[in-house]
């Protein structure tokens, strides 16, 4: 059986996550095969966000975000109402085959977010459950579709 051609950036991630493995132990490898990058590109994205609270849905909110290379390094900057990276923490990330999903741990909620990820488009459903007894679930839909360079 023939195995398919490995590009020298997917190699070295490869590798890294082995070498974790063997030098750090367990739990550090796993932080390390963790690091995945998204399929999308930096650039412009038409979203549009729908919220459903208490079982009622909102109108459609409709917005242009600039997504950098730099902000699409970490998935809370993403699938978020406004950048949330170093406030939330990130786990159990699997970004595969078009699909993405992690958990969040942030200051008053947990959150799982999952959906499909492309090139050029992406759709992500995030249930934000409060930490607090009487907090209400917010489920938002994030719609995204590339629409060029961003602009200055």
């Amino acid at each position: 059986m023939k195995l398919p051609a490995l590009s020298f950036a997917s190699s070295a991630v490869f590798v890294s996550a082995a070498l974790a493995a063997v030098w750090q132990g367990p739990v550090q490898a796993q932080a390390a095969a963790q690091i995945q990058t998204l399929p999308m590109r930096a650039g412009a994205y038409d979203v549009n966000t729908f919220m459903t609270i208490k079982g009622e849905s909102s109108e459609p909110a409709r917005d242009n975000r600039c997504l950098s290379k730099e902000q699409m390094l970490e998935v809370e900057n993403i699938f978020n109402m406004r950048p949330m990276a170093g406030v939330c923490s990130v786990s159990k990330l699997i970004i595969r085959a078009g699909k993405i999903s992690y958990s969040a741990d942030c200051p008053n909620t947990d959150v799982q977010v999952s959906g499909v990820v492309g090139s050029d488009s992406y759709s992500v459903n995030r249930v934000q459950k409060p930490k607090q007894a009487n907090g209400t679930e917010v489920i938002t839909r994030f719609e995204g579709n590339f629409s060029g360079a961003c602009r200055q």
